[in-house]
């Protein structure tokens, strides 16, 4: 996972926070103009390679530090219990927000219907870009994509199980595109996976499963399910799932693992593991 800073947001032009926290980092003027827009906000993708470019600036210690250590951690940094709700549907964590604001589509939708969309809202969500790219076959990254991966914090800690596997992966690159069958790498980056329907049904499951416990216990089966598949690092990478925390928590590791899941293995086989498991079906 790549480090995200968020500086105060000011104009870009003014002598203004942004400016004056960058400057405490260390951060070059002429670096500052480069990466914080009209709205005084710096920009994602120059904030994703921020210390990769200048490694000796450190962060203060209360900007957000994206980093996955343990093998069972959906939340950076450190492995996480699960957390008890006062209210077992109260969106917590990464589901906080995904309520029904006024005029959204949402409000017009049926109980199940409204569980669903959450569900499928929080499946979709894309990842950083190193983990879409860690969806596709080595052989279909561009130069700049496998460069992406390499460029993660999680990359040069290879002891970490998603770390491991993306060593794993870039080597498998750097055969297809350099070894005795060698093949230059494409020159455009190729579409992830199609994962709508995939997807679609498990959020069908899931929303089912909750009408008869709740949220956050139907992801604690999805997570239990992913981690009853039989990972492994060898072949061609498509047999990898991660270990995660069974705490409920439909998270950026979880997210990652279900879709890796679903490419890997098929969603018949995910399927099946919930239902010997669980009773789903």
């Amino acid at each position: 996972m790549a480090l995200a800073v968020t500086l105060p947001a000011c104009s870009a032009n003014s002598n203004g926070a942004a400016y004056t926290a960058g400057r405490a980092m260390g951060i070059p003027d002429a670096t500052l103009n480069k990466g914080v827009d009209d709205n005084g906000k710096l920009d994602p993708g120059f904030g994703r390679d921020l210390f990769t470019d200048f490694p000796d600036v450190k962060p203060p210690v209360h900007y957000k530090r994206e980093v996955e250590d343990s093998p069972g951690s959906d939340a950076p940094g450190a492995e996480q219990s699960a957390a008890p709700s006062d209210l077992p549907n109260e969106p917590k964590g990464d589901d906080a927000g995904i309520g029904d604001a006024p005029g959204s589509k949402s409000a017009d939708l049926a109980p199940e219907e409204k569980i669903k969309e959450q569900f499928m809202n929080d499946l979709a969500q894309p990842g950083d870009e190193a983990d879409e790219i860690l969806l596709k076959r080595p052989g279909d990254w561009t130069e700049d994509e496998m460069a992406e991966v390499m460029r993660t914090e999680v990359y040069r800690r290879p002891d970490d199980q998603i770390g491991g596997f993306s060593n794993d992966q870039v080597t498998r690159w750097h055969e297809a595109a350099y070894g005795a069958q060698g093949r230059p790498p494409p020159v455009q980056p190729k579409p992830g996976p199609d994962l709508d329907q995939p997807l679609s049904g498990i959020a069908d499951a899931l929303t089912e499963r909750s009408d008869q416990r709740d949220k956050r216990h139907a992801v604690m089966d999805l997570q239990s399910s992913i981690n009853a598949l039989p990972s492994e690092r060898g072949g061609d990478g498509e047999g990898f799932v991660p270990t995660l925390a069974v705490d409920g928590d439909l998270g950026p590791k979880t997210r990652f693992a279900v879709k890796k899941a679903v490419t890997g293995f098929g969603l018949p086989t995910l399927m099946g593991t919930l239902e010997r498991q669980f009773g789903y079906g």
